[in-house]
């Protein structure tokens, strides 16, 4: 009679599997999707920012850009991005009969690594001003950012995508890792020529406004072949400052924010530095090196430090004791009962994602030139390199150029950019990957930037 409940409770536990685990991965994945207020995938490798001939919209990646007009304004400049290295958005979910979205993995095989990485970026810079003064240049402006980072492993899509079954007896890593952090920046720069060199630096003031931190992941899954129990060894630490309510593993509200000025000039306050050196090889060619966002933040604004470890096993239910019951059950009580999370007012500090540039120019005759950029992001999570080529087009009020891209886990992409010049300003728009525009589900990489810009 027991090994006959035992089955039944390993029906149960298979369907319940299959609907916990996805709701809840549902969830953790498409708060990445919602970050940017969006409902494109895209994703930017910044060659066109020194691709278009503004050295001020260079200096976002470059502070050693030398200014090349007296004043120079940038106005919106706006860059939005997803990105990821494993299975693409119509691998990973499919669309209801009322076209929302929800989990459910097709196609998916083959396309998985151990570890998977989606991140998201929404940049905006409000205001970016840079005045040359002989060989000096001054930089200031704002920007409202946000960033997140989502990690999660082949195991848990294979459980979700087939239930415990096929895994009885059987450790799988399942847990997700989230990081987000919106914030406030202000900041001033200084750049300095030295005939064929110039170096740049900015200091950054940096306002938190909300931010999520996974700084422990591990959850390991376990059914065992006795009677089915779930096993769980879990190590799972989760940081936040008002973006996340915690109260239980089944009760869980992630409220990503808004561009808005909270918290500016108190509140969850840190710094950051980017640096630097541009080379003037020839008249036609120039090469450069930068280090960007080398800073944190310290979140002392409704700090929580969500934490949950041990092992613990769920024996299920029995289904015998409720033949006669009419009163029914509570499964995710039992969740809450045996995956216990316990919460803390803590303050912490978070560091930015740091990013590295390497790139170079070369001026073709008059009316061409070329652009090489390799950029290495290092995230809280997985860290991720990209290549960029471009090729560029100059007419007196038209710039017109195409772009190649590789990252890690990406096929080659091909891009456009497009900027038109009237007297001084100009406003440009640019996508890394074309074929994203017209089916963005089934693509890793699209992208969109644009904004306007005076200089005389």
């Amino acid at each position: 009679m027991k090994r006959m409940a035992g089955k039944w409770c390993e029906i149960l536990q298979k369907l319940k599997t299959a609907m916990d685990l996805t709701k809840t991965f549902q969830k953790t994945l498409l708060i990445i999707l919602t970050l940017t207020g969006l409902n494109t995938v895209s994703f930017t490798q910044d060659i066109n920012l020194i691709s278009l001939n503004s050295p001020l919209r260079e200096t976002l990646i470059n502070p050693a850009a030398a200014l090349t007009e007296t004043w120079n304004i940038s106005l919106a400049n706006t860059q939005i991005e997803l990105g990821t290295d494993g299975p693409t958005f119509n691998q990973l979910t499919a669309q209801n009969s009322e076209g929302k979205r929800y989990i459910h993995p097709t196609q998916w095989q083959g396309k998985t690594n151990p570890e998977n990485l989606i991140f998201a970026n929404f940049n905006l810079h409000t205001l970016d001003v840079g005045v040359s003064v002989n060989s000096w240049g001054f930089l200031l402006g704002h920007a409202f950012r946000t960033s997140g980072t989502l990690s999660y492993t082949e195991d848990l899509i294979k459980l979700v995508a087939n239930g415990n079954g096929p895994y009885v007896n059987q450790t799988l890593q399942i847990g997700p890792a989230l990081d987000y952090i919106t914030y406030n920046e202000l900041y001033l720069g200084v750049q300095k020529k030295f005939s064929r060199f110039t170096v740049g630096i900015k200091t950054k003031l940096l306002f938190g406004v909300s931010a999520v931190r996974t700084e422990e992941s591990t959850l390991l899954y376990r059914t065992s072949d006795d009677f089915y129990q779930w096993e769980f060894d879990i190590n799972y630490n989760i940081r936040s400052s008002s973006a996340l309510r915690f109260k239980d593993i089944t009760d869980i509200q992630f409220n990503p924010s808004g561009v808005t000025f909270e918290n500016l000039f108190y509140n969850n306050t840190g710094i950051a530095f980017d640096l630097g050196v541009n080379m003037q090889l020839s008249k036609s060619f120039n090469i450069f090196w930068s280090a960007l966002d080398l800073g944190s933040i310290t979140w002392d604004l409704l700090p929580r430090n969500h934490v949950s470890k041990g092992k613990f096993t769920f024996e299920g239910i029995d289904p015998v004791t409720y033949i006669s019951d009419t009163t029914g059950f509570n499964f995710t009580d039992s969740l809450v009962q045996f995956i216990p999370f316990t919460t803390y007012d803590e303050t912490f500090t978070t560091p930015l994602q740091n990013r590295f540039y390497l790139g170079a120019k070369y001026q073709w005759k008059e009316n061409w030139t070329f652009q090489g950029l390799v950029r290495f992001n290092r995230s809280f999570i997985k860290s991720n390199a990209q290549l960029s080529v471009s090729a560029v087009r100059h007419w007196k009020w038209l710039q017109a150029g195409l772009s190649m891209s590789y990252s890690n886990g990406n096929a080659f992409n091909v891009g456009a950019m497009l900027q038109a010049k009237l007297g001084p300003v100009s406003a440009f728009a640019a996508t890394d990957n074309l074929f994203g525009v017209f089916a963005p589900f089934d693509q890793k990489l699209v992208n969109a930037r644009g904004g306007l810009s005076v200089s005389f």
